[in-house]
């Protein structure tokens, strides 16, 4: 087994699509229509809804572990991943660490880390034109072998927006991360 797993770099980036990354303070000031008030909802004024229920103690699926993810410290990527923190660890019983870096040291840190097998991070929330970089390094694999299979949860990729799965593909391939 490699020194960690890296969970599907490649899903997470459309999740949370860093290329948003151009969002910037703009998107922190009112802005006013002729004749209509407009409300600025802060990240903290709405709370996440729960998605999974907490596991029943001696029961969790991943207790004791530990998972730790990289991300930028770029607001709209940062906020939903400590939005469902709390959510997470009570889900499977592992604890998640959140390792925040600017834009420019999350790629130099996630490659490094990748290159030299440190196994410091288990997860990476990266930006979708890493894509091509990703697949060649052979750091994501292809997943058409699994895609159908029955010991894998099945979801249709058909449902995925188009621009979102194109980013799930890379020539002509399905991919996810090497574990």
């Amino acid at each position: 087994m490699k020194a960690k797993r890296w969970f599907s770099c490649a899903a997470l980036s459309v999740v949370f699509g860093l290329s948003s990354a151009g969002a910037g303070n703009e998107a922190d000031t009112p802005r006013k229509a002729k004749g209509v008030e407009s409300t600025q909802v802060r990240p903290s004024d709405l709370v996440p809804p729960r998605v999974v229920a907490p596991c029943k103690p001696d029961h969790c699926p991943f207790a004791g572990q530990h998972v730790t993810v990289l991300v930028t410290d770029h607001v709209p990527i940062l906020t939903p991943i400590i939005e469902l923190k709390d959510e997470y660890e009570a889900a499977t019983g592992a604890t998640l660490e959140i390792v925040r870096m600017t834009r420019e040291e999350v790629y130099a840190n996630m490659i490094s880390d990748m290159t030299n097998r440190g196994g410091r991070f288990d997860a990476a929330i990266i930006a979708s034109w890493w894509l091509g970089e990703l697949v060649t390094s052979e750091f994501v694999m292809s997943y058409d072998r699994f895609y159908d299979d029955p010991r894998f949860p099945k979801w249709n990729i058909a449902d995925v927006l188009p621009a979102p799965r194109r980013l799930l593909s890379y020539a002509g391939k399905k991919i996810r991360d090497r574990q």
